[in-house]
């Protein structure tokens, strides 16, 4: 039987970010930042350790662009 690995949340690979370009990475931090204005705080947080499951460059980057600080010690 193989070990099972977490269930990564869906549309994006783990690999995804790291195939961009730094430039390609901040537009994506930043669209996403601009598509999620208006909306609540703890859902802006809950989107970015979703990210961070995918890859941890990536809800970093996104958390940057939302201007938050988060805590992704509790991400598993």
């Amino acid at each position: 039987r193989t070990r099972q690995s977490r269930p990564r949340p869906r549309g994006y690979s783990p690999a995804h970010i790291r195939l961009m370009s730094p430039k390609q990475q901040q537009i994506l931090f930043e669209n996403t930042a601009a598509a999620m204005d208006g909306v609540p705080d703890f859902i802006k947080e809950r989107h970015a350790k979703h990210c961070y499951q995918c890859d941890p460059a990536y809800g970093e980057g996104v958390a940057k662009a939302l201007g938050m600080n988060i805590d992704f010690s509790d991400v598993k």
